[in-house]
């Protein structure tokens, strides 16, 4: 889908692969979800790779997790989170907005 919007995603299933996935692309945004595999957060693979990056990063993260404690870790972390279940118009917004750029029509 964000490949129609002229957006080239990476893809991995923990940081080490993700990392793996970028080679030497420093990411321009990190989508990510609150709960990953092997017990990793969202909010720590974005601290892992802005740690990599620069802390501006810009980070979204999309969950079902309503949480007081998800939500006030993911603004402390200056991550915006986008609540599942997310229409793609939604999903284009938040990119857009946390990017600064208009996306592809696709």
């Amino acid at each position: 889908m964000v490949g129609g919007w002229g957006c080239d995603a990476a893809l991995g299933g923990g940081t080490a692969e993700l990392l793996e996935s970028l080679g030497d692309r420093a990411p321009g945004l990190v989508v990510t979800d609150y709960r990953l595999s092997k017990g990793l957060t969202g909010p720590q693979l974005v601290a892992a790779l802005r740690h990599r990056y620069g802390t501006a990063l810009p980070a979204l993260m999309l969950t079902g997790d309503t949480h007081p404690d998800t939500l006030a870790l993911a603004k402390a972390a200056n991550i915006t989170v986008v609540h599942k279940p997310v229409h793609p118009a939604r999903l284009r917004r938040a990119i857009e907005q946390a990017t600064g750029r208009v996306l592809a029509e696709g």
